[in-house]
């Protein structure tokens, strides 16, 4: 049964892996990725620790449907990940990628169908991979030459074809100009062009494709720029500007839109009272920012205590976590969240269900 009461585990950098991630030059990529109900993290040595569900292998474990505490994954050179409903991504140093877990509609990208409990490498894609991100039966990749590739369910058109027709093997994203960061909610894709724009394609619900009414299988400008980093949750998306200020726009049921109101909204609106801000994360209902000072600010829903607050809903920005600081690296899963300290700790809270 879910456990909506806020839990708490300090870990110690030994059990996690060495979290201190490297990625590739120029990747920005996070030492912990959390999917709907498991997470991994990649440490500083190349080792990947994986915990949570495994009905479909997406700890890249044998036999266990579960695990409760951090299993070491049979993979070595790794600096990055991403994690999707029920499947996973690694990144490793010579910018090949590899997966593992739920293969229903081709998004390990190994050429065929087939699940697998242990990693596989994705085909066909020549160029070094620096980005991973994880649909909810997708996957994206951003190459070092700022192109973009998809695989796995074709639903809503979100691997650039109208034709939807899944595909087990990596499409090039046409219709883009040089990406340098990428993100996705369930079934819509993001790219952060050099030129600070921000493309989307794929499920135009909640206004995610901004007042389009219609999807897109072709990447369509959204109306904001200057923009450094994206980052997605199931029903909004949030742009970092280089400015330090966060916009973001889509459902705004759970107040995740951060701008005090419930209404939703196609166009990008700033969220209120975040100033100098250095790093975005998104959950399914909840979004997080970290400060140049390492503080933690969070705002959505809260129903699973994955903020770390009293109320169920946060309305506006409000610090989160407060006993952390020095926060490196954070990201957010269904109903739970996970931040890494410079120390080594990690410190989760929310549902604690697998």
């Amino acid at each position: 049964m879910r456990d909506s009461a806020v839990w708490r585990v300090l870990l110690w950098w030994a059990a996690f892996g060495w979290l201190l991630g490297a990625p590739v030059a120029g990747a920005v990529q996070p030492t912990v990725a959390t999917g709907w109900a498991h997470t991994l993290a990649v440490g500083d040595d190349g080792r990947v620790s994986a915990w949570g569900a495994n009905d479909w292998g997406q700890l890249g474990l044998q036999k266990e449907r579960y695990a409760t505490l951090p299993q070491a994954v049979n993979f070595s050179d790794g600096v990055g990940g991403a994690s999707g409903l029920d499947h996973t991504l690694l990144l490793k140093g010579d910018g090949s990628v590899w997966a593992f877990g739920n293969n229903t509609f081709g998004q390990l990208g190994s050429g065929n169908y087939l699940t697998s409990r242990q990693p596989v490498p994705v085909v066909g894609i020549t160029e070094a991979v620096t980005e991973l991100a994880a649909g909810q039966y997708f996957s994206l990749a951003l190459t070092a030459d700022g192109a973009v590739y998809a695989w796995g369910s074709n639903g809503w058109g979100v691997l650039n074809s109208l034709e939807l027709i899944d595909s087990a093997t990596p499409r090039r994203i046409s219709g883009l100009p040089t990406i340098v960061a990428i993100a996705t909610t369930r079934f819509t894709a993001f790219a952060v062009g050099i030129d600070g724009s921000v493309w989307g394609w794929g499920s135009s619900a909640d206004g995610l494709l901004g007042e389009r009414s219609s999807d897109s299988a072709t990447p369509l400008p959204l109306a904001i720029n200057g923009v450094v980093r994206v980052a997605a949750g199931v029903d909004a998306v949030y742009a970092l500007k280089g400015d330090g200020s966060v916009w973001a726009w889509g459902n705004n049921n759970s107040n995740q839109l951060g701008n005090g109101g419930s209404d939703s909204s196609a166009l990008p609106t700033q969220v209120v009272g975040l100033t100098n801000i250095t790093t975005i994360s998104a959950g399914s209902y909840s979004a997080f920012a970290i400060d140049s000072a390492g503080r933690v600010w969070g705002w959505g829903s809260n129903l699973f205590g994955q903020l770390a607050v009293g109320a169920t809903l946060s309305l506006f920005p409000t610090p989160v976590l407060t006993d952390l600081s020095d926060v490196t690296a954070l990201s957010a899963g269904e109903y739970h969240t996970l931040a890494l300290k410079t120390d080594g700790t990690v410190v989760a809270v929310g549902s604690n269900e697998t």
